[in-house]
């Protein structure tokens, strides 16, 4: 299996930061440098599964 590309640190911070309310999905993003939609994926995991 390969290593994913941004740490779990990283990818809590994104959803953190995004359900929050401050951003939505563009600006959360370019916030912390990721793609779009590896943020809507990211939340969308989050809110599935915990």
């Amino acid at each position: 299996m390969a290593k994913p590309k941004y740490s779990l640190e990283t990818r809590l911070a994104v959803v953190s930061h995004y359900l929050s309310g401050h951003d939505g999905t563009q600006r959360t993003a370019e916030r912390f440098g990721v793609e779009r939609t590896s943020v809507r994926r990211w939340v969308r995991a989050w809110q599935l599964h915990g």
